[in-house]
């Protein structure tokens, strides 16, 4: 039993020194690791060749890159200069109304099936509620209402 375990052992640690990783950047520019290349990837892979014995990796010499595929035509976006702060301001109150805009939507345009229904309630007089995915999708966009008048406070404040 012991000499099983021992050779189970040593064919785990031999294969346990060293690992091939994937740097994945698709055409937009986003960068992923995966030990697999997906099928049908478009952008670039590099092949990294990992030594777990040490801190370091390197890219594979000779195997930079595997597979280079052009990126489809998009245009390039340009920052402007500089912009100014009462640009700045113009644009935070923009998403703040715009928030507000969503929140006052969802309120207003609900459906039967955002809410729960029951008798009505002798005392609040109440005889529905908001359903669990309603009332979950109304705090998400009134804490996108908290966060963009956050915003447009701490701009304010640093433009004084």
């Amino acid at each position: 039993m012991r000499t099983l375990f021992a050779a189970l052992f040593v064919l785990f640690a031999a294969d346990a020194g060293a690992t091939v990783l994937y740097k994945l950047v698709d055409p937009v520019g986003n960068v992923t690791f995966s030990d697999t290349v997906p099928k049908g990837f478009q952008g670039n892979v590099t092949r990294l060749d990992i030594d777990t014995g040490s801190n370091v990796i390197t890219p594979s010499p000779g195997a930079d890159t595997v597979l280079s595929l052009p990126a489809p035509d998009r245009q390039v976006m340009r920052v402007p200069a500089r912009v100014s702060g009462e640009e700045r301001l113009r644009a935070a109150q923009a998403r703040v109304d715009s928030a507000r805009a969503a929140l006052e939507n969802a309120r207003n345009n609900s459906t039967g099936e955002d809410w729960i229904y029951y008798q009505r309630n002798p005392v609040t007089g109440a005889s529905r509620m908001p359903a669990p995915e309603y009332q979950a999708r109304l705090d998400q966009l009134a804490g996108n209402v908290v966060v963009a008048e956050a915003e447009y406070d701490a701009l304010r404040r640093e433009l004084r």
